[in-house]
């Protein structure tokens, strides 16, 4: 008798640290994609205040990077938001500047560049979606900077 309410109390152990494991599991995966979500918006938001090359923004990239591998996120995938931010940034810089030199109007989106966002995308890098969304914001920025760099 006494072995049989073992058992069976073994058994309801086993089932619920079992479940317990997949919730904590799942709690786990849910905690590091909002993280990189979060690091993502700081990521952004460093850019927009402080400027693309500034200490903050570099510390919030260096932090995104840091919680991709810290919770097993293929890392290229955030290289790419870097390759897609520095491509986007330096090609609005371009863009801007020589707007702001041949006296043309702010015309941040009539540009080839602005329009495809695919310069300097390789498919190692993932979703092509993902990194024209990372130029854009980045070519948007770099634009306005260099515009304004020659304008006053």
């Amino acid at each position: 008798m006494k072995s049989s309410q073992f058992l069976l109390a073994m058994a309801v152990s086993g089932a619920v640290l079992l479940g317990s494991t997949r919730t904590a599991h799942a709690q786990q995966s849910y905690t590091c994609s909002a993280r990189i979500r979060k690091d993502q918006r700081d990521v952004n938001r460093a850019i927009y205040w402080y400027g693309y090359n500034s200490k903050q923004a570099q510390h919030e990239q260096d932090e995104l990077q840091r919680d991709a591998a810290d919770c097993g996120y293929d890392t290229d995938a955030y290289r790419s938001y870097n390759s897609a931010s520095d491509n986007g940034y330096r090609d609005g810089l371009v863009m801007g500047e020589r707007d702001a030199e041949r006296n043309k109007a702010f015309r941040l989106t009539k540009s080839d560049w602005y329009e495809d966002a695919d310069r300097g995308y390789n498919r190692a890098f993932g979703d092509k979606s993902f990194y024209k969304f990372q130029y854009r914001q980045a070519f948007e920025q770099g634009y306005a900077e260099g515009y304004q760099r020659l304008r006053f």
